[in-house]
């Protein structure tokens, strides 16, 4: 028996007319009058019988019908029993410079995703003009934007102007992340002479060296697009370099690198960047915990 006839049925009970019941359902009048008729055929009985006032539903038709929308009601609690008990998706969506310790933070939070939770998770690293416009257009609901220090009006102004709102969420020097076998490893601290002979490392959008002495400059500039890839450059040839936020002490230890800090470094500030209407969600907040977490680690907490 088909459950849309039974509906049809009883939009017609409900109307008294075919021709009103055709209208309230968007159906052709001649399709609706056929799909009753089928339905009494394969019942054996007549639902409906015409009279001057339209149409009467016939004492075998008020059967069915009682019947017919318990059981439609039964089918309708059956599709919605589980709605309560299913889990909201949970979205989380970032825009962030390419940095050790922010993958970090984004992996932590990560693994301590609750099992029973459904996620939509984006995690991009861009340049700050494209971590911004990420953020204005909400494409992405979270922004880090990484700027020097000194800078800080010059963004703030253009922020407000675009009509977002931050916070800092760390501040940094920049350090000389390479491998255990580098050069550098007899360095308290490094100096942009001590750079200039080794080989740095560029990540698209990521910090570059910034001395002003143009004679200091690394000697090869080699730029790769992956993380991994720039970390095995660096285990492997005590030649290379790359200059980068710091990182958790634990987390160059796993990969097998050193970082030093760097004599007069530009200083930065990484500002979380977010709509200024926008209201932070339980899982925004779980990821900022894993970052607040992460950049204790790297302050030695």
């Amino acid at each position: 028996m088909n459950l849309q006839y039974i509906r049809y049925a009883l939009e017609i009970s409900r109307t008294g007319s075919i021709s009103k019941a055709a209208e309230n359902l968007s159906v052709a009048q001649p399709n609706l009058s056929r799909a009753v008729k089928e339905l009494e055929t394969q019942l054996g009985i007549s639902i409906f019988e015409r009279t001057r006032t339209g149409m009467s539903v016939t004492p075998e038709g008020e059967r069915l019908l009682a019947t017919g929308e318990r059981i439609l009601r039964e089918v309708a609690d059956m599709e919605t029993m589980f709605d309560e008990e299913k889990e909201p998706l949970r979205i989380l969506s970032v825009i962030a410079p390419p940095s050790a310790y922010l993958s970090h933070a984004f992996m932590s939070f990560c693994t301590a995703l609750p099992t029973r939770d459904r996620f939509a998770i984006a995690y991009r690293e861009a340049a700050s003009g494209a971590v911004i416009d990420g953020v204005v257009s909400g494409q992405y609901k979270l922004g880090i934007l990484r700027i020097p220090a000194h800078f800080e009006r010059y963004y703030t102004d253009k922020l407000n102007a675009r009509e977002l709102k931050w916070e800092t969420v760390a501040e940094f020097s920049p350090v000389a992340v390479a491998g255990l076998g580098s050069s550098l490893a007899g360095c308290e601290r490094v100096t942009h002479g001590d750079l200039s002979a080794l080989c740095e490392l560029v990540c698209p959008a990521s910090l570059r060296g910034d001395s002003d002495d143009t004679a200091a400059s690394p000697r090869v500039e080699i730029t790769a697009t992956e993380r991994a890839v720039l970390y095995e450059l660096l285990v492997n040839d005590p030649s290379f370099f790359l200059y980068d936020a710091p990182m958790p002490a634990f987390v160059a230890a796993k990969h097998g690198l050193l970082q030093r800090p760097v004599a007069d470094a530009t200083p930065y500030l990484d500002l979380l960047i977010t709509q200024r209407s926008y209201r932070l969600t339980p899982t925004d907040e779980a990821y900022l915990r894993a970052l607040r977490g992460t950049v204790h680690a790297v302050n030695g907490g």
